[in-house]
């Protein structure tokens, strides 16, 4: 009998101090009803100046369901590091989209809470308690099916979505709550809980810098990711349904993981496109050097306009899902140097739309016959120099011909003066020594003038401070039979003066031959051929921007490509 006592008194010891323990849990947790809330007129500039100051982190858990609800807490965690005593923090969301479903202090005491007229900010006073590490906890929830493609920020110029279109979507900051206090956030941390077939992407909405996946893990039903960051603002999210690939591409100096991820019903064309970026890794690390970083995410979105790219931080390239675009994957890919690694401003788009011609044209098979055509007839829209272009604020419609298209035309030129292992010496040094400084036209000059040792004044004078582009015309073109052979000759002037070398091409009736010759203004040909000239072509592969014309002079077909 006297054991079973002693059983009894220990169960109701235990029972004691679990009803203590939870008791004394609640009482360190006070709850304010947000919508017993009375309306108040505050600014929050003015609301938060008597504040104390805190440091403090934020933690977020988001779970996604099937039909669109958000259900999300975030845990807010202050450490005291100011004078005072009492602190002061605002809660704005977007009401009526988001619902408070709750909101909890722990180790802390409310002082005043109010709401504003528009039911859109929280006001709260509060003194933590002592010593202790006071916690805000805030339970909301929305339905991200009714959210449109707003608040996007850089972002909503790339996205092509309509309301019914759910299954992917940006969510902007925006749509959150959004904490302002005193003090230095420390540290973000976001966990998010998807359907398992969905994939979350998690970009900072100032920066654009990606947030670290630092977690990764999946149940029976759901994908569970956790991101961190040191950001004051909230992020972008992106969600959607997608297929995913992944591989390592080992390289001489290092491996890096590839991650794509494709819509769900495209999985062929997904396989294709993980080569295809394999490919022009492994491509641009043999031209500019290894690939700068560990990892590179590419993301191929439905939401994303056609023939639109972005590369976030180096790592992260979001892409348009129409047609799984070669051009654009190797051009945003070539970013991850120039543009994340190399900053050099907006002739950094001149040499990834260079990065993306030259590479096209190691996939003969993918580039259609009018390619360099194309690219040469939109680089002269515009009458103002690479230079002025890349200084002047210009709108994207008058950059783009300029900055893009004439800008990675020129490059193309530079590579066919200077030669593949020289031009690629050069970018590969461009891509060493900017990482650590400042680089303009004049230092990019420089290095290309010593990796070479040649003066290069002449070209970047022509090609970077002038509006023009070559003329060419042809003049006095004879041709004399030698026995079996013929002896073509002509003068070819350029309108423009350009210094330039150039191809010539004669196809005669028993074959063609071409020639390299150089042009400083103008210059007189003579080429012995086999067989009887038809046709005179200049710039054949397209080397040079030029004024493309057609004609006939005795009977010889003139083509300036």
């Amino acid at each position: 009998m006297k054991r079973v006592a002693l059983v009894l008194i220990l169960l109701i010891l235990v029972a004691s101090l679990f009803v203590w323990y939870k008791s004394s849990k609640r009482c360190n947790e006070i709850m304010v009803d947000v919508s017993a809330l009375s309306p108040s007129n505050f600014t929050i500039n003015s609301y938060l100046e008597s504040s104390t100051a805190f440091e403090y982190s934020s933690f977020v858990e988001m779970l996604f369901l099937e039909n669109g609800t958000i259900r999300a807490n975030e845990t807010l965690t202050l450490k005291n590091i100011g004078n005072a005593s009492t602190g002061k923090i605002v809660i704005s969301y977007p009401y009526p989209i988001l619902k408070i479903r709750a909101l909890k202090l722990k180790n802390a005491d409310v002082i005043n809470a109010s709401v504003s007229r528009g039911k859109d900010a929280i006001y709260l006073t509060f003194e933590p308690r002592g010593e202790k590490t006071a916690e805000i906890m805030l339970d909301y929830e929305l339905n991200w099916k009714n959210t449109l493609p707003s608040g996007l920020g850089f972002f909503g110029a790339l996205v092509d979505q309509g309301p019914g279109d759910k299954e992917e979507v940006i969510l902007a900051s925006i749509y959150f709550p959004s904490v302002t206090l005193k003090g230095t956030k420390t540290n973000n941390t976001l966990v998010l809980r998807l359907p398992k077939e969905w994939w979350a992407f998690v970009v900072d909405s100032s920066s654009h810098a990606p947030w670290k996946l630092v977690n990764l893990k999946v149940s029976i039903n759901q994908r569970i990711l956790r991101f961190e960051q040191e950001s004051q603002s909230f992020p972008l999210i992106i969600i959607g349904r997608f297929n995913r690939f992944t591989g390592t591409i080992s390289l001489h100096e290092k491996s890096v993981n590839v991650t794509l991820y494709v819509p769900p019903n495209e999985r062929e064309e997904g396989e294709t496109a993980f080569v295809q970026v394999e490919d022009i890794v492994e491509t641009f690390s043999q031209w500019y050097g290894a690939y700068p970083y560990d990892s590179l995410n590419i993301v191929i979105s439905r939401l994303i306009k056609p023939h639109v790219g972005l590369n976030i931080g180096g790592s992260f390239v979001v892409v348009s899902a129409g047609g799984f675009d070669v051009w654009l994957l190797s051009h945003e890919i070539s970013h991850s140097w120039f543009g994340t690694y190399v900053d050099l401003g907006r002739m950094s788009e001149s040499l990834a739309t260079f990065s993306a011609m030259a590479y096209m044209l190691t996939r003969p098979e993918d580039v259609s016959f009018d390619f360099l055509e194309i690219s040469e007839n939109i680089s002269i829209k515009q009458n103002i120099s690479l230079a002025r272009a890349y200084r002047t604020s210009l709108s994207q419609r008058e950059m783009y011909p300029i900055v893009y298209r004439k800008g990675g035309f020129v490059f193309r030129s530079l590579q066919f003066v200077l030669g593949n292992e020289t031009f690629f010496k050069g970018l590969r040094q461009v891509v060493n020594e900017c990482h650590y400084i400042s680089c303009g036209l004049s230092r990019i000059q420089e290095i290309f003038e010593n990796v070479s040792n040649h003066d290069l004044d002449w070209f970047f004078d022509e090609w970077f401070y002038s509006a023009g582009v070559p003329d060419y015309e042809v003049k006095n073109l004879s041709i004399i039979q030698n026995n079996e052979k013929y002896i073509l000759s002509f003068e070819i002037v350029d309108k423009s003066n350009f210094t330039m070398p150039l191809e010539v091409k004669v196809e005669t009736d028993k074959g063609s031959t071409v020639k390299r010759i150089w042009m400083r203004g103008e210059a007189k040909v003579t080429i012995e051929c086999e067989g009887k000239p038809v046709a005179v072509i200049f710039d054949p592969h397209d080397w040079i921007i030029n004024k493309n014309t057609e004609y006939k002079i005795s009977g010889v077909k003139i083509v300036v490509e």
